[in-house]
C-alpha cells in the first residue's frame, strides 16, 4: 500500500469515528435550531468523507476538464467541419508523402560515423505512417497538406526518431493523411472515431498507391499510436485477406498501440504473432 493509500485510510477511519460519536452524543439531547446546526456539520463532514474516499475519480476528472481546456477540442460535431475535408489526397504526387524514394527527408537521417546504403541497393520497402502529430485545428482532422503544425512534428520527431530506424535496409514511403487531433481520443468518443474514420480513408489510399509501385518486393509496415490504430485496421481489411501480400510482408511493426492478442485468433487468420529474429513472413510485432 503507498503511502498516499495509507495517509487515506486514516483519514477515512478518523473521519467515520467522529461522525460516530457526534451521533451518539447530539442526537437525541439537542432540538431546534442548534440541531439543525449540528445535522448540517454531519452532513458536511459525510460530503467530504465520500469526496476523501473518491478523491482519485474526482482528481482524473478535474485533470480532463483542464486537459480539454488547455488543448484545444471542436466546439461543433464532425459532420460540421465537412467544409474543411473537401476532396481526396493525391498519392501519385511526392508533396504528399513525409517521405518517399528520392525525395530528400528527416526518415533519411544516420546515427554519426553511419554510412548510407543507397536506396537502389535496399530488399525491402517500409510504409510507415506517423503517430499524432496535431494537437489543434478548426475541426477534428487536419485540413490541409501541408499543415505547419502537424509537418513540423512529423519531420522533426517522428521521421527522425522512428521512421529512420528503417533506412538501412528499406525505402521509405511515409504519407501525410489529414489525422485526427489527438482530444479525439479523449474528448468525444463518437466524434472522434468518425474522426479517425476519415484519417484511416487517406491511410488507405495512400497504402494503395504503395502497393502499385512496389511490385513484389518484400516490405515491412510499421506505426506508433495513432498510425497503429490506422494500421491495425488495414491489416484486418487489406493484408490478411490476401495471402500474397501475407507472404510478402516482412514484419509490422504496431509501436505504441494496443493490440488485443485475440485478434490473432477473431481478426487476424493468416496473420501471426512475431516469435523469433528469424520470423519473416506475416509476423506482427507491437
Amino acid at each position: 500500500m503507498t503511502t498516499v493509500n495509507k495517509i487515506g485510510a486514516m483519514m477515512t477511519s478518523i473521519i467515520r469515528r467522529l461522525l460516530g460519536w457526534i451521533k451518539a452524543r447530539v442526537g437525541a439531547a439537542l432540538s431546534g435550531d442548534r440541531k439543525r446546526r449540528i445535522a448540517a456539520c454531519i452532513a458536511a463532514c459525510a460530503v467530504l468523507q465520500r469526496c476523501f474516499a473518491n478523491r482519485h475519480r474526482i482528481l482524473a476528472w478535474l485533470l480532463l476538464k483542464i486537459f480539454r481546456r488547455v488543448l484545444f477540442v471542436p466546439k461543433g460535431d464532425f459532420e460540421e467541419y465537412a467544409h474543411l475535408r473537401r476532396g481526396k489526397i493525391d498519392y501519385v504526387d511526392e508533396k504528399n508523402w513525409a517521405a518517399y524514394p528520392g525525395k530528400h527527408s528527416s526518415a533519411e537521417l544516420l546515427p554519426f560515423r553511419e554510412s548510407r546504403l543507397p536506396e537502389s541497393e535496399r530488399r525491402a520497402d517500409c510504409f510507415f505512417v506517423h503517430p499524432t502529430g496535431l494537437f489543434c485545428g478548426p475541426g477534428w482532422n487536419q485540413t490541409t497538406i501541408p499543415n505547419a503544425q502537424a509537418d513540423e512534428q512529423t519531420n522533426s520527431w517522428m521521421l527522425t526518431g522512428q521512421a529512420s530506424a528503417f533506412n538501412g535496409t528499406c525505402r521509405i514511403f511515409a504519407p501525410h493523411y489529414r489525422q485526427a487531433v489527438m482530444t479525439a481520443y479523449l474528448a468525444d468518443k463518437v466524434n472522434g472515431r468518425k474522426a479517425l474514420d476519415f484519417a484511416y480513408g487517406d491511410v488507405l489510399a495512400a497504402f494503395t498507391h504503395f502497393l502499385s509501385v512496389t511490385g513484389d518486393r518484400p516490405i515491412v509496415l510499421a506505426s506508433h499510436s495513432q498510425g497503429g490504430h490506422h494500421l491495425q485496421r488495414l491489416l484486418e481489411e487489406v493484408v490478411d485477406c490476401d495471402p500474397a501480400l501475407v507472404r510478402r510482408l516482412v514484419c509490422c511493426y504496431l509501436v505504441g498501440s494496443r493490440i488485443p492478442l485475440d485478434k490473432f485468433q477473431r481478426s487476424w487468420k493468416h496473420l501471426h504473432e512475431g516469435m523469433a529474429e528469424d520470423d519473416h513472413s506475416g509476423a506482427v510485432v507491437g
